[in-house]
């Protein structure tokens, strides 16, 4: 592994297409949203003096959906101009994953880059809509999954006013002293609906209600709300699977 940062764009080998997933935590609604100030969000420009060294023809890149309207929009328009400065048409969209037959409420901004000197006859480029199939939590559950370890005595119900959400929270984990807890990790939801965003940094990412008993997913579940097939083989240290 080499750190970009020290990464000479020449020794990167020559290819067609670039696909980029740059570091979301400074532009996320959920980080400190300092953008490019950010170490992380400074990742950005070696990306930029990669791309505008080995000129591929196409790039996919992605982030959270804020990167689009934070800062007033800099953040979004920056990319575009330094983009299209280097001769690339530019499209984008906020693409949600629960319209692609998973059961996770995922919003994420996608760009789609092409050269005009080599699409010079493309005219834009148009995204996927998904087939809007409803997948459920319930029907990503592993059948012999172990029972959760909090009843209803550790649930305060206060469920999610708007019915016509597609997360719908029964209530908040209550330490054992009654005390109720507060952070998404201590949300708990109903499985008859979707799941919500799954992140790198929390252990649980919310519980869910199943037999009665309110419990975390399973690293087997987390894949397959991330679209893995049952044939991938999650890491074998929970922590690291969950990942």
């Amino acid at each position: 592994a080499t750190d970009i940062t020290k990464l000479e764009a020449a020794l990167v080998p020559d290819h067609d297409v670039l696909c980029a997933g740059f570091p979301c935590q400074a532009f996320s609604i959920a980080g400190g949203k300092h953008g490019f100030d950010d170490q992380r969000g400074g990742l950005i420009f070696d990306m930029l003096r990669i791309i505008e060294a080995k000129r591929p023809k196409l790039l996919l890149l992605e982030n959270v959906k804020n990167f689009c309207s934070g800062a007033r929009g800099k953040w979004s328009r920056t990319l575009r101009r330094r983009l299209a400065g280097m001769g690339y048409a530019v499209s984008a969209k906020v693409l949600n994953a629960a319209r692609f037959s998973t059961a996770q409420e995922r919003e994420r901004v996608f760009f789609v880059a092409y050269r005009r000197d080599v699409f010079a006859d493309v005219q834009g480029f148009r995204f996927p809509l998904g087939d809007g199939k409803w997948v459920s939590v319930a029907d990503i559950l592993e059948a012999d999954a172990p029972d959760g370890h909090y009843g209803a005595d550790r649930i305060e119900l206060c469920p999610t006013v708007d019915k016509s959400s597609p997360l719908q929270r029964v209530g908040m984990l209550k330490d054992r002293d009654g005390k109720v807890r507060h952070g998404q990790d201590a949300r708990v939801y109903d499985p008859n609906f979707h799941a919500t965003t799954l992140m790198a940094s929390q252990d649980n990412c919310g519980l869910y209600l199943v037999n009665g008993k309110a419990r975390s997913l399973t690293p087997r579940e987390r894949a397959r709300l991330q679209g893995f097939p049952d044939t991938f083989q999650p890491h074998p240290v929970k922590t690291h699977a969950n990942k």
